[in-house]
Parts: C-alpha cells; sequence; structure tokens
C-alpha cells in the first residue's frame, strides 16, 4: 500500500507540475497562429518555396479523417519575432494521429529531434527541437513537415518556442508525466507481482496472488509502448498486443472480483471469454482495417463490457458490504472514468493537450488488490491470535484439570502408600515380633521357659520393634546414618553377650534408592548376620566394616568364631540364611558368605544406582 501511494503521490506532482508548465515559462512564447501549406505526398518530397501559398491556421488544430482521402504532407511554418539570448528551442506538446512521417527545418537545414521510434509512439510524446541562429538573427522560422493519411485525421497543439534551455525544461515535465513515471509504476507493479507469484508458489491454493501476478505481467504488456520506440513485432502486431492486453487485465480483475464475492457468473465469464476472443480477431494485423479505427471498435466495446460487469460487481458489494469489494468496485469506476477520458483524448473530442489518465488508473487497481491482501493477511494475524488466545485458555484449563488430576493421584498414591507400609509393618511385626511371642507365650504356658529365656525373647522383641521403627526414619539413602542407628540399637546387646564391637565405618555415597522399605531389608539382614554370631559363632569380637568395590558399597560383618559349615557357605544353611539372601535379592543387592581364618565374613553388596521394583514382604527371620 505504501509503495501505491507513492506512485499516486508522484503521479500527482508530476501532473500538479506539468499543469503550471506555461506559468513557468518566464520568456518561451506559446504560439497559437501558424501557417499551413498542403501538398501530396505522391510526388518527390521538397521544401515549399518562400513565397508559396501559406494560409493562416489556428493551434491547436484538428484534422478528421477523410473516407476517400490519402497521404498528403502537411507544412506548418511556426515563426516568433521574440528576442531571445542564447541557443532557441522548439517545444511541441502534443502532435497525434495517423501521422506516419516528420521532420522539422530551418535556414533550409534539416533538424535534428528528441522524438524517436515509429508513427505510432507520438501518440503520447512530447517534442524537442534544437533551433540553430544565425548570432544577429533576431526572428525564427521553423518549417514542419507531416506525412498524414488523411483518412485517419491528426491533431497538432500549440508549441512553444523560447530559450532552448527553458524549452527542454518544459518538455521534460511532459516527458516525465507522459512517459517515464507510467514506466515507474509498470516496473513497480511488476516487482509486487514478482513477490505474488512467490508466494502462490508456495501456497498454490492461492489463487488470488496468481491472478494479481498475472495482472501486474499483462499492465507491462499494456504499457510497453512507454518502453520501446521501435517494436519488435512489427507495428500492427504491437498495436494488436496494446489492445488486446487491456481486455486481458479486464479478465483477470474481473476473475479476481468473482473470487472475492465467492459467486460464480457463469454468463458473464462466458461473455468475457467471448470478449476476449472477439477482440484478438477484430484487431488482428490488416484484417479489418487500419489499426486506428479498429482499436476505437475494440475500446467501444470493452467499455460496453466494462460498464455492465461493474454494475454486476458494484450490486454484489452491496448486497455482501465486503470492504475488499467495495474498494475494488469504486477502483474498477474510477478507472472507467479515466477510459472515457482517454477515449475521448483519443478520438480528440476534448483538448488535446491534456494527459492520458487510464496509465494511473491502474494503480487503484492494484491498490484494491494490495488493500484485499493486507485485508486478509490481518484477518490471518488476527485469527492464528484469536486461535493463540483460545489455545492458551484451552492449556489452561487443560493445565488447571491436570494439575487437580495429579492432585488427587498424588493423594491416592500417599493413601496407596501409607496402606503398603502399613501393610508391610503389619505384616513385619506379624511375621517377626508376633511370631516371636506367640511361640514364646507357647512354651512359656507349657512350664518350658524359664525367666531369662523370656526376658531374652523380649528384648529381641524390643529391638525388633525399634529397628522397625528406625527404619521409618528419612535418612535420604544416608547408609552411613542407618548403620549408625544399628549400632546405637544393637551395641549394648553385643557387648552384654561378651562380643567387642569394633566399628570400622567410614564416608560413603548415598544411596537414592534407599528408603524405608529398603533400609528395614538392610536392617534385617545385618541383624540376622549378627544374631547368627552371637548365637552360634562362639566369637570374642565383631567387626563391622565398609568399603567401595566395583562401584558398590560393601558392608562387611567379620566374627573370629568358629565358622560356619562349608554346606552353609556355599548356598545351603538353614533358614535364616536363606531369608537374607532373599532379602537380598528384593532390594538388588548380593550376599556372599566367606569362611576365615578363624571366624567368618557375611559381605552385603549394595548397588549404587538400581532400576525401580516392586518388592514382596519376606517373611520374618527366624534364628536357626
Amino acid at each position: 500500500m505504501a509503495l501505491v501511494a507513492r506512485c499516486w503521490w508522484a503521479a500527482a506532482l508530476a501532473l500538479a507540475g506539468l499543469a503550471e508548465a506555461p506559468a513557468a515559462a518566464a520568456q518561451a512564447v506559446r504560439i497559437e497562429t501558424v501557417e499551413l501549406l498542403v501538398v501530396p505526398a505522391s510526388g518527390e518530397f521538397e521544401v515549399p518555396a518562400a513565397d508559396a501559398a501559406w494560409s493562416p491556421v489556428a493551434l491547436p488544430e484538428i484534422v478528421r479523417h477523410e473516407p476517400g482521402g490519402g497521404p498528403v504532407w502537411r507544412w506548418y511554418r511556426i515563426r516568433s519575432d521574440a528576442s531571445f539570448e542564447g541557443p532557441v528551442g522548439l517545444y511541441v506538446p502534443r502532435l497525434v494521429g495517423g501521422i506516419d512521417g516528420l521532420r522539422y527545418f530551418a535556414g533550409g537545414q534539416r533538424l535534428q529531434t528528441s522524438r524517436g521510434g515509429y508513427g505510432m509512439s507520438w501518440w503520447n510524446r512530447p517534442e524537442f527541437v534544437q533551433i540553430p541562429r544565425a548570432p544577429r538573427e533576431r526572428s525564427i522560422e521553423v518549417l514542419m513537415a507531416v506525412r498524414l493519411d488523411t483518412r485517419l485525421g491528426m491533431g497538432l497543439a500549440p508549441v512553444w518556442v523560447g530559450p532552448s534551455e527553458e524549452a527542454a525544461t518544459l518538455y521534460a515535465r511532459a516527458e516525465y508525466a507522459r512517459v517515464i513515471l507510467p514506466q515507474t509504476i509498470a516496473l513497480a507493479l511488476l516487482m509486487v507481482g514478482a513477490l505474488a507469484a512467490a508466494y502462490w508458489l508456495a501456497r498454490p491454493r492461492e489463487v488470488a496472488y496468481l491472478l494479481f501476478a498475472l495482472a501486474t505481467v499483462t499492465w507491462f504488456v499494456r504499457t510497453l509502448h512507454f518502453w520501446v520506440d521501435e517494436p519488435v513485432v512489427g507495428e500492427a502486431w504491437h498495436v494488436w498486443l496494446h489492445v488486446n492486453a487491456l481486455t486481458w487485465l479486464m479478465a483477470l480483475v474481473y476473475a479476481y472480483a468473482f473470487r472475492l464475492l465467492a459467486r460464480r457468473f457463469g454468463w458473464v465469464e462466458v461473455t468475457l471469454l467471448v470478449l476476449v476472443v472477439v477482440v484478438a480477431v477484430l484487431t488482428l494485423p490488416d484484417a479489418f482495417g487500419h489499426p486506428f479505427v479498429v482499436s476505437t471498435i475494440a475500446y467501444a466495446l470493452q467499455s460496453a463490457i466494462a460498464v455492465g460487469v461493474t454494475v454486476l460487481i458494484t450490486l454484489g458489494a452491496l448486497q455482501r458490504r465486503d470492504p475488499d469489494v467495495a474498494v475494488l468496485a469504486a477502483s474498477l469506476w474510477l478507472n472507467l472514468a479515466l477510459g472515457v477520458h482517454d477515449l475521448l483524448l483519443k478520438e480528440m473530442l476534448i483538448d488535446i493537450e491534456r494527459v492520458y489518465l487510464l496509465p494511473y488508473g491502474g494503480v487503484a487497481i492494484f491498490a484494491a488488490f494490495l488493500y484485499s491482501a493486507q485485508r486478509r493477511f490481518l484477518a490471518a494475524i488476527e485469527g492464528i491470535e484469536r486461535s493463540n488466545v483460545e489455545l492458551e485458555a484451552r492449556v489452561h484449563e487443560r493445565s488447571e484439570q491436570l494439575q487437580a488430576a495429579f492432585a488427587r493421584l498424588r493423594g491416592l498414591e500417599r493413601e496407596r502408600a501409607q496402606a503398603e507400609e502399613r501393610q508391610r509393618l503389619l505384616r513385619e511385626m506379624h511375621d517377626g515380633l508376633g511370631s516371636s511371642l506367640m511361640s514364646s507365650l507357647a512354651l512359656v504356658e507349657q512350664g518350658r521357659m524359664d525367666i531369662a529365656s523370656v526376658s531374652q525373647v523380649l528384648r529381641e522383641c524390643v529391638d525388633d520393634l525399634k529397628l522397625t521403627m528406625d527404619s521409618m526414619e528419612p535418612i535420604e539413602g544416608d547408609l552411613a546414618t542407618l548403620l549408625a542407628t544399628l549400632r546405637y540399637r544393637l551395641g549394648r546387646r553385643l557387648e552384654g553377650a561378651g562380643l567387642a564391637l569394633r566399628w570400622e565405618v567410614g564416608d560413603l555415597p548415598a544411596l537414592p534408592w534407599l528408603d524405608a522399605a529398603a533400609a528395614l531389608q538392610v536392617l534385617r539382614i545385618l541383624q540376622e548376620a549378627l544374631a547368627n554370631v552371637v548365637k552360634h559363632a562362639q566369637a570374642t569380637s565383631i567387626t563391622v566394616s565398609t568399603v567401595l568395590e566395583d562401584g558398590r558399597v560393601k558392608v562387611c560383618v567379620d566374627d573370629d568364631g568358629r565358622g560356619l559349615p562349608a554346606a552353609s557357605a556355599a548356598g545351603a544353611g538353614g533358614r535364616g540364611l536363606r531369608n537374607m539372601r532373599r532379602r537380598a535379592e528384593e532390594i538388588g543387592a548380593q550376599l556372599a558368605i566367606e569362611p576365615r581364618q578363624p571366624g567368618t565374613r557375611v559381605a552385603l553388596l549394595l548397588p549404587r544406582e538400581r532400576e525401580p521394583r516392586v518388592t514382596a514382604s519376606p517373611d520374618r527371620a527366624a534364628g536357626d
């Protein structure tokens, strides 16, 4: 949109500057009366004599077409008695019509002109001629020879004579407004069309961008006469291309409008297709007459179809109340008005010094394209933003639901863990403490236990209960703390049994998996190992030590007793040893029984890391 606005602003400045050209001419003289001599073009070309039968004629001069006419040379004698200092120039704002030859003479010499190319390019280009003169010569006289096909007619605007620099400035302003600025607009729109084509290639379903890109290419083809002086395909085919490019542009713009309306107008689309074919055939070179006449008929057909389709699009815009279609309809009406203006200028029914406006009107159509694309882009951005807001709301809602679900799940997990821990403790107390009490009670009732034995059993039960309670303390994987708790609970019993306890436990790495259940298993294994020494080893000392070995923590219980039988060390043995091995297996550890001289070593190898596993509650280890 910014590019389009700049193009329109530049056009307005150029047209304003062109309109102020006469006021800006401080010394140049506007010549509105010249002398005319008409001679047949059939003979040899000759410069008329000074005493020829010249007749005065007023400018602008409009020569209407003569159906039975033919080629003639129209000589114009342009005179000025104004006094100018320095070089003098002639500025011709407009010379249009069926012209196929143009020459200038002064002082018997042919002059070089700014106008180049072929006759069909003269319809829009101004003219600048440098006029030589003698140092003391005051009057200026220039002969202008125009070869005209009288069947087509012509028009000549008033001319300007003045200082060369001033006349050249008037010429440059007109050249900028009529040629350079339309070239700039066409090139800028072509670049925007290239971007649209690249976008369409990335998203082929966005056909509107393809239509826009094709419209910019068609518009560039339509304005080729601003770029070339000599058509590469011949003058007749160049005219054919120029006229038909407007038909193609109309079809593309209307197709885009129908797409915006989201409606199919079958009969209108057929009419546009017929128009494309009819204009293409009608304007074929040398098929139906002179290109000037045929192009006028083609423009009339295009204008009639354009009015009907624009009315249809306008009604659709009013029904839909769609800003995109409304802006496009307004641009179409503007171009119709500009097209009518240009058609009247082409037929010389209005002041021929005016500027053709349709090259600027194309900017309005492409502005409508860009406005629609901008609205679609903004709508897409707003849609994305709305989607993001909705997505954030949904994510927030889901997050709250997940948090609530996690809270419920944590509650259930906590309840399950508490229930499992309760069941584990109940089993441990039933199988361990309960079993010992029940069996001791039966022996007491039978009179088979004395008071000392009952006291010993009760002491063991108390120690067992305290170990169970110690295992529930949060130790955060600290094995050294757990072993210190065992020493505190069983140290006095060992000393009471006549055993010297040597404690060689150093700093140990944390074991992340050492939770309450695993801690109790470790305590049970070591308790069983110490109980076996007390009951069976007949030892005098016990050493508890730790060491790091192959990435594992090794806890050793050594005694200097009589040792275990070979079968027990090899894996057999009583129920106590089997329970110890089962408990070690359930926590991912290894238990080794190693004979010593003297005594026995019970080694428990604990891993630094282990996979979580579900452990079954073992039976209470009973002494052998």
